[in-house]
């Protein structure tokens, strides 16, 4: 008989050697993946509390984490399936332990990034996740020289500060509507869990979240954040409002994001895209962007969309 519980002291090194394991990997390197799990958790301020394990006849079979995030949101991790593992019924059981134990903990939604084609999308479906996008993660080397755009246009940015929430909360959203990255989000989260999640991303600086303005007002949003563990800055986010796509405006934005990273004497930055959203991975070509990774993103919602909801 399969039982699924919180994991013990003594399970809880084991439960994380599993979930981090790949295929190749020697015992002293999985050792150090577990150990930089946890520092990099400690260093963040996120919990490994989350550890659930399956065990059979009180032996331990597989196990599930998931790390919640500020904006109400929680990554889901599992272990690698190969072709003969027999694990794929008890790791949808134990997801479905995991969407109960996520609702009691107040969790919009739970997210798992999947290897595509993977066993493990069999997994993620059957316990009632669903497919959100291809994530398309990119990188670009700022020690190249890009040419000028000519046409971007000339624009003014705002930074964010306590006098300006209310203006980068207004842009945020507006950003959102035909937005072609990941649609299926649009009105599961209210815009302050939008904003948590991304000041938690990296090493927050308010100097790095900019909203760009043109004459008539708005046009966009940039919000970037130093990543240390790759010395990269991240676009954590960047968006157009509707009135102004078309417009030269996503070159304004990446190449502010350029400077401020040189700026700051950093060569890498780097971004993910819905692998669906053709006209943004054309701009992010010209700027360098090379495709360095790819993963499927599958949630499952588990709250209705408060009254103010935007993503």
């Amino acid at each position: 008989m399969i039982v699924t519980c919180p994991a013990n002291d003594s399970e809880f090194r084991q439960a994380l050697r599993l979930i981090l394991w790949q295929p190749g990997l020697g015992a002293a390197d999985l050792d150090e993946r577990v150990d930089v799990l946890r520092q990099y958790c400690t260093n963040h301020d996120l919990s490994l509390d989350n550890v659930l394990v399956a065990r059979e006849d009180s032996a331990f079979v597989s196990a599930c984490l998931c790390i919640d995030s500020p904006g109400r949101t929680s990554a889901v991790f599992v272990p690698v399936l190969d072709r003969q593992d027999r694990r794929t019924e008890v790791l949808v059981e134990l997801l479905r332990q995991v969407v109960t134990a996520g609702c009691e903990r107040g969790i919009v939604y739970l997210q798992a990034m999947v290897e595509p084609e993977s066993r493990e999308v069999h997994v993620f479906r059957e316990a009632g996740f669903t497919f959100l996008a291809r994530m398309l993660y990119l990188e670009s080397d700022l020690t190249q020289f890009f040419l000028p755009i000519a046409s971007a246009p000339s624009l003014n940015w705002e930074t964010y500060n306590n006098q300006t929430h209310d203006l980068f909360s207004k842009v945020l959203v507006g950003t959102y509507e035909d937005s072609r990255d990941c649609p299926l989000l649009n009105g599961v989260r209210n815009v302050e869990d939008i904003l948590a999640a991304h000041r938690s991303t990296g090493q927050f600086d308010a100097r790095l979240w900019q909203v760009a303005c043109g004459p008539s007002g708005p046009v966009g949003i940039l919000l970037l954040a130093f990543i240390p563990e790759r010395w990269s800055y991240e676009v954590v986010y960047m968006g157009l409002l509707p009135s102004c796509r078309g417009q030269g405006y996503a070159a304004a934005l990446l190449g502010q994001a350029v400077r401020e990273a040189r700026e700051r004497a950093v060569m890498k930055l780097t971004l993910s895209v819905d692998e669906t959203n053709v006209p943004a991975r054309r701009w992010y070509e010209r700027f360098g962007f090379r495709e360095r990774n790819r993963r499927d993103a599958w949630i499952r919602v588990l709250q209705a969309a408060d009254s103010d909801s935007e993503r």
